[in-house]
């Protein structure tokens, strides 16, 4: 989201300079605009180019080695056309020609001819579709001389008049016309061919793909910033093209008569058309002709609604086209309520066709929506179970009743006729925090502003209303381009699910610093779940409770199971232990592994073991650790009662274990022989070191280099002075294979005895 506040602060910056100064606006614009396709020439000419002298001086001066340096470069250049190169694909859809529609290319021709716009090439209809746009496909890769199809909704020739088609195809062309700025139809070609190059590179699933990839990844939120004010007032443009045509009140109709068409289709026809799945078991036949009547018998009232939720969206950053009102109000016109379709431009203009496309839409419909239809059926068949136990006592309930039977009134019937329950109940209890919720999020549903207040209040009001609040509210200001007060209900849902992935990941991560307890399973749930354990390879099995710190008021247990033999339970095993444990709380089943703190901790725990053998997964170590520790609770819990005997037994302990470092570590025995030669004792610091250097001393596997030389250089000097030379020299001799520091040379030296002997 921070991403998504730095785009708007970038556009708001190039809408100002776009006022404040246009041409170094639409210089950086032209800049930004050729950067992109200066990266991928540089980048192939200097592939290519090295690739080739490399090549050159390979074969003309008969360095062939250089060849295997040269292949380098010239893979990246044919990597980087074989990606660009990749065939786009036209739109797809039902094709119509002069000769089938020739009444609709006339219109397409005099638009044309008023225009000065460049030729359509190909027109497709898409019967699944309520939209119009022209897409220029290149003819050589992403690059070439593009062919222009247009793309054309049956249902949106259906829901205006020809002469609100002709503002529609004014508006598609004024985005190739001559007559326009060019400069801003170049933008906007170039805006759509991005997608496409960056879709071609980051196919290719080599290594030039994924260096296209980073570098349009950067490039891309640059130029769309910076050319989103050109792209809009291009948008802008196109409908001075399309009033051009026919003029700006038939374009303004046009804009909001398709639009609220639209919203009605989506709000109103949709769900009552599934609402009829409650009786049917089949989809209708004829679903698309069933959307062309609706449209024909829309109420003055519906229309208000559609128009209200219509005319209250903002334009978002999400997209260049503005919204109605401001398009509206660029073409000069006041929004009035569109009039009911007498014939549409699909009627007038496609002739013996439309029946054909009108049959096609039917069946594609109709298919497309039987897997919903059967989902609809078994909720609308749930809901009237649960409707049906409202019935008759609706006035003997309570807030929370209402509200419950509202929701479910909402999901079969439809907002309006939940509306007044939710009223019913907050006139029972203004400040009921689920009702003022539910009103809201109905309000703002139907465009209503006025939403956000009751949202507001039911977050002051209950805590559990914070999350779901934040998400309607957050979607909402963003929707409409509101995205400082946005972006405060997005942290409070990013605070959310942060906490809900901290709790997640505590329920499903077991460690050995975990609080477990007792399971407190009761004898008839044990016995269910033993039974279930003799069918199944395991030999033991140990359950607990966990207290969570994140998600304190969830029951959680955890399983250890050790296996018989060496079977391993299979998924479905382990599904039917987690069947047989509790059913309320979080469950987790993981097999022992006799070397993790986990098995040995639960399998340690009183009362956890409900299946099997006891087993004890502890090493030597840790149970010579373990009865240590129990024994130094015992005797430290006895240091009141017999101060005396703890200070002995401690003193042994200490004596103990200096006795055992001076027998086990070197380094002690031979602090010892020095210090008995300090103190004259020459026969005891003689037998101190010939131990030391003896096959018990711990010298003789040469871990302690430096140390043996110390040691055989002083039981030399000790030997000498004992005149005892010629053993000091069988002593001090193997000590010269060791790099010795200068003390310990010096001192060699100075005894007289040479490494050659």
């Amino acid at each position: 989201m921070h991403d998504l506040l730095k785009f708007e602060k970038l556009v708001f910056a190039c809408e100002r300079l776009a006022e404040r100064n246009p041409r170094a606006y639409r210089i950086r614009v032209f800049l930004l605009a050729t950067l992109g396709f200066a990266f991928i020439a540089s980048i192939l000419l200097l592939s290519a180019g090295a690739g080739l002298l490399l090549f050159y001086d390979a074969f003309a001066h008969n360095h062939l080695p250089v060849i295997k340096f040269a292949l380098f470069p010239t893979v990246i250049a044919w990597l980087l056309c074989r990606s660009l190169l990749v065939r786009i694909e036209p739109p797809q859809g039902f094709e119509i020609t002069r000769e089938s529609a020739p009444r609709f290319f006339s219109r397409i021709d005099e638009a044309r001819a008023k225009l000065m716009a460049s030729p359509i090439h190909r027109v497709v209809v898409d019967v699944g579709s309520f939209n119009v746009g022209v897409m220029q496909v290149p003819s050589f890769g992403v690059f070439g001389r593009p062919r222009n199809h247009l793309v054309i909704g049956l249902p949106f020739l259906e829901a205006v008049t020809p002469e609100e088609l002709d503002f529609v195809l004014g508006h598609e062309l004024g985005h190739l016309s001559g007559k326009q700025t060019r400069f801003r139809n170049w933008i906007y070609r170039i805006r759509q061919a991005w997608p496409r190059i960056l879709e071609a590179l980051s196919g290719g699933g080599n290594f030039m793909s994924g260096v296209f990839t980073r570098f349009l990844n950067w490039y891309a939120p640059y130029f769309n910033a910076y050319s989103f004010v050109l792209a809009r007032a291009n948008e802008y443009d196109a409908d001075r093209a399309g009033a051009a045509v026919v003029g700006a009140a038939v374009g303004a109709h046009a804009l909001l008569a398709s639009d609220v068409f639209h919203d009605h289709l989506q709000n109103e026809f949709w769900p009552a058309l599934f609402r009829e799945a409650r009786a049917d078991s089949e989809p209708p036949s004829d679903p698309f002709t069933r959307s062309l009547l609706a449209l024909r018998r829309i109420s003055p009232a519906e229309i208000e609604a559609s128009m209200r939720r219509v005319l209250a969206r903002r334009t978002s950053l999400a997209d260049t086209h503005p919204c109605v009102a401001d398009r509206l109000q660029a073409l000069g016109e006041t929004p009035r309520p569109p009039a009911l379709l007498q014939r549409s431009a699909g009627e007038v203009l496609l002739g013996e066709l439309r029946e054909r496309l009108v049959a096609e839409a039917n069946s594609k419909w109709s298919s497309a929506i039987r897997e919903q239809w059967s989902q609809a059926r078994e909720r609308h068949q749930r809901l009237a179970e649960r409707v049906s136990e409202y019935s008759g006592s609706v006035d003997a309930l309570d807030e929370s009743g209402l509200l419950d039977y509202a929701a479910l009134i909402e999901e079969a019937e439809g907002r309006e006729q939940a509306r007044p329950l939710v009223e019913a109940a907050l006139s029972r209890q203004p400040d009921h925090a689920p009702s003022l919720f539910m009103r809201g999020r109905l309000r703002l549903a139907d465009g209503d502003h006025d939403g956000v207040l009751d949202i507001e209040r039911a977050m002051e009001l209950s805590p559990d209303a914070r999350e779901p609040g934040a998400r309607i509210l957050a979607s909402y200001f963003l929707d409409r381009r509101d995205i400082e007060p946005g972006l405060r209900y997005v942290e409070t849902v990013q605070e959310a699910d942060q906490r809900r992935s901290a709790a997640e990941a505590e329920r499903s991560n077991v460690l050995p610093t975990d609080d477990f307890i007792d399971h407190g399973l009761g004898a008839a749930e044990l016995e269910r779940l033993r039974a279930t354990l003799a069918d199944l390879p395991v030999a033991s099995v140990w359950l607990v409770g966990r207290r969570l710190k994140l998600s304190p008021g969830l029951a959680n247990y955890v399983a250890v199971v050790a296996c018989a033999r060496s079977l391993r339970p299979t998924q479905d095993q382990l599904n039917a232990i987690l069947n047989a444990m509790p059913e309320d709380g979080f469950k987790i089943v993981t097999i022992a592994d006799p070397k993790g703190a986990v098995t040995r901790k639960i399998a340690a725990m009183e009362g956890a073991l409900v299946y099997g053998k006891a087993r004890d997964f502890r090493s030597w170590s840790d149970i010579v650790r373990d009865e240590a520790a129990n024994w130094s609770r015992r005797a430290f819990g006895s240091v009141r009662q017999h101060p005396a005997k703890v200070t002995g037994a401690l003193a042994a302990v200490l004596l103990l274990a200096g006795y055992a470092q001076f027998r086990h570590d070197p380094r002690a025995r031979f602090a010892y022989a020095t210090l008995l030669i300090d103190l004259g004792a020459a026969g005891a610091a003689e037998a101190q070191l010939n131990i030391l250097l003896g096959d018990d001393g711990g010298l003789d596997d040469n871990r302690f280099p430096d140390m043996e030389s110390r040691a055989r250089l002083t039981f030399a000097e000790l030997l000498v002075s004992r005149l005892r030379d010629r053993e000091a020299r069988a002593i001090a001799v193997p000590a010269c294979r060791w790099r010795m520091p200068d003390a310990l040379k010096a001192r060699r030296e100075a005894l007289g005895f040479c490494s050659r002997h």
